[in-house]
Parts: C-alpha cells; structure tokens; sequence
C-alpha cells in the first residue's frame, strides 16, 4: 500500500498535477518507520523520547521556581513527568527534571528567579524533536543571572543547565 501511494505520488508530481502528494507520502513512511522503532524500543513505549535534566546553581543566588512545563508535539500536547525540578534551589546545589512522551518529541522548560533580585530570571528549554538534532536555548532575561546549557542527541537525552551570577556589591 505505502508503495503504491509513493509511486501514484511520484507519477503525479512529475506530471506538475500534485505539489504536495509527495510530502505527505514521505511523512506516511516516516511514521511508520517511528512506529517500529518505537515498537522495538527497549523502554516502555510512554517513554520513547526522554529528557533528563540536571540544573545547576553556581550563582550566588537562591533561586525560587517560577514555571516549569512538559510538552510534546510542537507544544501542542503536555508531557509527563518523572521528577520535577525543585521549588528552591540555593548557592552551589542543584536538582533534576525528567520529562517523557510517547512520540512526537519532548520538550522541556523551566524558569527560575532570584529572591534576591526578583527581576533576574534563568530561563531553560531543552527539546528532543521528533526529526532533527537535540538542541537547548538557555537564556536569563535580565542580568547578573546567565545560563548555559549542554544536551546529548539520542530519543532519550541528557542536559546540564549551569546557571551562574554574583549578588551586586
């Protein structure tokens, strides 16, 4: 069936009748093929695509949690979680986050504060799309909070957010 589907496809887009017939019969097979990776997946198939993530305060900072979410889809779907981060992370500790889905991907972001400068933010997101490399985008919104981030490739990836900052003199 999925041949005949690509080769109709084929046909009709060499012949300029159908743009996006080919698209669609690509993204057929790709889901298949998901679909039996993740049926051959050692994990149980709620946690085909995992995040686990170790944050890290090296700031001079107590941080609060202020948001932490779980998605999947492009951020149509929440995600589940395993652990969440904690609610208050003090100089020099850290914590983690796991987040997992069935397909689709998985994306993880969180944000702390200061307590001692409320404005100042660490924002951290990790995503593990469905097609494509594993990427973080680790930003803090106002100075002396600064976040960096590392992540592994792979359905079930790790990631180090460090967040660093001095308290003003």
């Amino acid at each position: 069936m999925k041949k005949a589907i690509t080769a109709v496809c084929g046909v009709a887009l060499g012949l300029g009748l159908l743009t996006g017939c080919a698209n669609d019969a690509a993204n057929h097979v790709s889901n298949a093929v998901d679909a039996q990776v993740r049926s051959s997946a050692k994990l149980g198939s709620d946690e085909f695509y995992r995040i686990t993530a170790t944050i890290v305060n090296n700031s001079q900072h107590d941080l609060t949690l202020t948001t932490a979410s779980a998605a999947y889809d492009n951020g149509t779907h929440g995600g589940n979680w395993n652990d969440r981060p904690a609610q208050t992370l003090a100089p020099a500790a850290s914590t983690k986050a796991e987040v997992y889905s069935a397909a689709f991907g998985q994306a993880l972001d969180v944000v702390y504060h200061s307590v001692q400068e409320p404005s100042a933010r660490a924002k951290m997101i990790a995503q593990d799309p469905t097609v494509g490399d594993n990427n973080t985008n680790d930003t803090s919104s106002v100075s002396p909070l600064a976040v960096s981030g590392k992540i592994t490739n792979g359905r079930q990836c790790t990631v180090t957010f460090t967040i660093t900052g001095n308290l003003p003199a």
